[in-house]
């Protein structure tokens, strides 16, 4: 069964969303112990019951070294080729925490594992409709306590990346998904604040 590791899984529907992948996958959703509980009180009164080859494991993204005891106490094989996604979080997280987890991440995944990374690009790099977003994103997350801090420019993440243990690194502008939107017509566009980092060993 293939490993696909979800880091900062939140409330992440995918093992209910997706059953037909889920059939061959172990999945591990990692978040932090409050943000799970909550969830499975959520699930519990939804009526959702987990999936058997869903496991959870709790880490602190700012205590990387965490991450591989939780990960193996839940049953993932650091000897076997895996999938990670981590989406929505290097924001909030000093790019020195970011380094670290790439680091950490980079130490358990066996040769052939593949990551996907979001993070935040400068102003520069975005549109005036993803800027207005992107303000309205960092009042709203300040106020609540959680601030978006890091907003880093491609080449500076390929290479925290690298120096992390990922020799294969790219970004992808979600600029390059337009074609996918063609033909619609209510709108909806590629949001050009985030950008995804896609690294691989």
């Amino acid at each position: 069964m293939a490993q696909y590791v979800d880091l900062g899984a939140g409330l992440n529907s995918f093992a209910w969303r997706r059953p037909d992948l889920m059939a061959g996958l172990a999945l591990f959703e990692v978040d932090h112990a409050a943000t799970q509980e909550w969830k499975r009180g959520r699930l519990a009164a939804a009526g959702l019951a987990c999936p058997p080859n869903l496991h959870f494991a709790t880490a602190d993204f700012r205590e990387p070294e965490t991450l591989g005891e939780a990960l193996t106490d839940a049953g993932f094989d650091p000897a076997r080729a895996s999938i990670w996604s981590w989406l929505g979080v290097i924001q909030y997280l000093p790019l020195a925490a970011v380094g670290s987890m790439l680091r950490a991440v980079a130490g358990l995944a066996a040769p052939g594992s593949k990551l996907v990374a979001s993070y935040g690009v400068p102003d520069e790099l975005m549109d005036s409709a993803s800027v207005e977003f992107t303000e309205l994103t960092r009042a709203f997350t300040a106020r609540i306590g959680e601030p978006q801090i890091t907003w880093v420019a491609p080449a500076e993440i390929e290479a925290v990346a690298q120096a992390a243990g990922w020799p294969h690194v790219s970004s992808l502008n979600p600029a390059s998904f337009a074609p996918w939107f063609a033909g619609r017509t209510d709108g909806l566009a590629p949001v050009l604040a985030e950008w995804l980092l896609v690294a691989e060993k």
